[in-house]
């Protein structure tokens, strides 16, 4: 696993990266910036990671735009956005972050976190399986956008394309993890990863479906 940690401030910086490595997980890689700056141009040669922890509020370039430029190559990275400030976690939404680290922290919230991050990177890499005729296809969680219920069938949409097989939207849920996917409707279960934009009415996916 490849991280990223990013804040221009050295004592927070210091303090993430002191909390991982007494964590002692195995074949984890890190990088540390004082410098959005120095971070948005290794980013821009191609440069990634798996898991980020970016400061928001960094002199030059600060941590929304270095998450949009992320996001915008990687839909599959996990951004964990670090803030003094809670009014900005509402204009971030867009980097899509998976959690949000509130200054000053403790090293049991960044450790707590840091599992989560984890298990979530293991449950987005499981499969979910079905059958069309006597073919058994297996596709990728984050793969999958939303299941539609049509009758004695299932539609899947996925990033690939749109699979049909008999099922029911009930018997379909209770295998999918429900800490990556959500009932809306009696007839629809969505990826919550593939959620933009939450309306009154209404939930964007990434594929602009409503």
């Amino acid at each position: 696993m490849n991280i990223i940690i990013c804040d221009d401030n050295k004592k927070f910086a210091s303090m993430v990266e002191s909390a991982l490595l007494e964590m002692n997980f195995p074949n984890m890689q890190y990088e540390v910036f004082y410098s959005g700056e120095h971070l948005f141009d290794y980013t821009l040669k191609g440069n990634f990671a798996n898991v980020y922890f970016l400061d928001i509020e960094m002199d030059g370039k600060n941590g929304v735009e270095i998450g949009s430029l992320i996001r915008e190559k990687d839909d599959k990275a996990v951004i964990i956005f670090m803030t003094q400030h809670r009014e900005y976690v509402y204009q971030v939404f867009q980097c899509l972050p998976f959690r949000f680290l509130e200054k000053p922290f403790k090293k049991e919230t960044i450790q707590k976190i840091f599992r989560e991050t984890v298990d979530y990177i293991y449950m987005s890499r499981k499969f979910y399986f079905f059958k069309i005729g006597k073919t058994q296809y297996q596709i990728a969680y984050d793969d999958i956008l939303y299941f539609e219920g049509k009758g004695r069938k299932v539609s899947v949409c996925t990033k690939q394309g749109m699979y049909e097989f008999y099922g029911k939207i009930p018997e379909v849920f209770q295998e999918l993890d429900e800490n990556l996917f959500v009932r809306i409707h009696i007839s629809y279960i969505v990826n919550m990863d593939a959620i933009r934009i939450i309306e009154a009415r209404d939930i964007i996916l990434s594929d602009k479906t409503a």
